[in-house]
């Protein structure tokens, strides 16, 4: 994943949604823009927000076909670096026992 490419992405979309729109985004009507509907927002979603998280979600939906493919693979390995740059991004605690969460 690509921060830098999920950051240029989120700004055509800014980008489009001001020409739509016909404003002047500026940096806080894109916050409230990304707000959900019901906080008043537009619900539209960041690329850089929903980026790992559904990576995570996609490799551990996987998991369990890719170990009758491939036998002893670790999940870790696909999910240990975008899990700590998922942590650098927001602020949210890592479950406890995150292989055994659903």
């Amino acid at each position: 994943m690509r921060p830098d490419k999920l950051e240029e992405l989120d700004t055509v979309i800014c980008t489009s949604l001001s020409t739509i729109t016909y404003t002047n985004m500026t940096e806080e009507m894109w916050r409230q823009a990304t707000f959900t509907v019901i906080r008043g927002g537009l619900g539209i979603r960041q690329t850089v927000e929903l980026s790992f998280p559904t990576y995570l979600a996609s490799a551990h939906s996987v998991y369990h076909p890719m170990q009758q493919i491939f036998p002893g693979v670790d999940l870790d390995d696909a999910t240990v670096e975008p899990t700590r740059r998922w942590k650098a991004v927001i602020d949210v605690p890592t479950p406890a026992k995150p292989k055994t969460q659903k």
